[in-house]
């Protein structure tokens, strides 16, 4: 559980995030930043957290899915500002006020089922034994690359891909009605 404001990029000086603040709960460890200037901030979202960030400004934020029913995850685009809003997440809270996200992306992982639909994202992978569906979104690298791991599951339908794209180990990835631009797949 965690509500916070994190500090602008061009000077942090003695900044600190802990369990030992009232706002921040059940987080393993601790952080000090000081005197650091270009701070550049990302997260990851996981099944189970909370989390209001407000008057923030965010490199990146991943979204990790690890349960294995489905969820749907659409609207949800790169270089979006948040004037008080709830990202619709069944099996999380995270709330962004007065923030920007640069970079959005995905980690589908264990037996989830995930579908991605009209979405502008930097990054998607899937593992273990997830099952995707991309649909109508357009990957655009800023976050890595479009990729299937393990025994993954990932097909992509009416989309624009502009990244690398990787398939691993036994997983399959299917592209249909779509465009790859990526340097290799």
């Amino acid at each position: 559980i965690v509500e916070s404001s994190l500090p602008g990029d061009s000077l942090v000086i003695n900044w600190n995030f802990s369990s030992t603040d009232p706002k921040i709960e059940n987080i393993p460890y601790s952080l000090k930043i000081d005197s650091c200037t270009n701070v550049l901030w990302g997260i990851i979202s996981f099944s189970g957290s909370e989390a209001i960030f407000r008057d923030s400004e965010f490199r990146t934020i991943g979204l990790m899915f690890q349960n294995s029913d489905s969820t749907y995850v659409s609207n949800i685009t790169n270089e979006s500002s948040h004037s008080d809003e709830m990202i619709s997440l069944s099996d999380r809270t995270l709330r962004l006020v007065n923030s920007q996200v640069h970079t959005w992306s995905f980690y589908p992982s264990g037996g989830s089922k995930l579908t991605v639909e009209n979405c502008v994202f930097g990054e998607l992978l899937a593992q273990d034994s997830s099952e995707v569906n991309i649909m109508n979104s357009v990957c655009d690298g800023s976050g890595g690359y479009l990729g299937a791991m393990n025994n993954s599951f990932l097909f992509v339908w009416g989309s624009l891909i502009k990244s690398q794209v990787i398939s691993r180990q036994y997983s399959v990835l299917v592209g249909g009605e779509s465009s790859f631009w990526g340097t290799r797949i």
